[in-house]
């Protein structure tokens, strides 16, 4: 798919880049690490086990380092906000779908039939979304086309359908099977934020042409 990207015609990179989300900045890709480290709390001070507690504080440490250099070692170019930011939403997906197994691992349903779920489906989705954004532009899809964000909208409204069938289910489940269904909806809907690679992809070549 990159490969085929590669050989297209500047105008279809550049409208691609300029339909939604042109305006990405570095303050999203503050705003996803921060969300990540939200979670990692969310999940070592309530699962009651040392090892899980160990591995937030690892990770917590890891998403602070990794601001700290993206803050004062990269070059806010739209290239890089699009890589970091490509890659904190898919690190927000894993979370998510980490501390949703967490959560059903505390009840009698475990946590073994999430997992499989989320390797199954995480990989499809962010495929499936790569795929069909390549696809696109190689088609012209996006020239003279603009639209508002997609991924902010796609996001809200997966976080309210999970909160409102969280609030359906809350009175007939445990609470942690609650957590565990909200945290796994809305890290399956993030798969999607692997369209930020392509974007990520198609500035890296735009940079290379002017350079050339």
């Amino acid at each position: 798919m990159f490969k085929e990207l590669k050989n297209m015609d500047s105008q279809n990179l550049k409208s691609y880049v300029n339909f939604d989300n042109s305006n990405l900045d570095d303050t999203r890709v503050y705003s996803s690490m921060f969300f990540n480290i939200a979670v990692f709390l969310i999940g070592g001070v309530y699962i009651n086990s040392v090892i899980v507690r160990f591995i937030a504080i690892v990770l917590i440490l890891a998403c602070i380092v990794s601001m700290i250099c993206f803050k004062f070692k990269v070059n806010k170019t739209p290239k890089n906000i699009n890589l970091f930011y490509a890659c904190f939403m898919s690190v927000m997906a894993v979370n998510l779908c980490y501390n949703s197994c967490l959560f059903f691992g505390k009840t009698n349903a475990g946590g073994l039939i999430p997992i499989v779920i989320y390797l199954i489906a995480l990989p499809i989705i962010a495929f499936s979304t790569i795929k069909s954004e390549s696809k696109k532009i190689i088609n012209g899809s996006f020239v003279g086309k603009t639209a508002p964000p997609v991924i902010t909208a796609v996001v809200s409204a997966g976080a309210m359908l999970g909160i409102s069938l969280s609030r359906l289910m809350q009175d007939k489940i445990s609470e942690e099977i609650v957590f565990g269904f909200g945290l796994g909806f809305l890290g399956i809907v993030l798969g999607a934020a692997s369209r930020f690679f392509v974007k990520w992809y198609c500035h890296k070549l735009l940079e290379q042409r002017e350079t050339e």
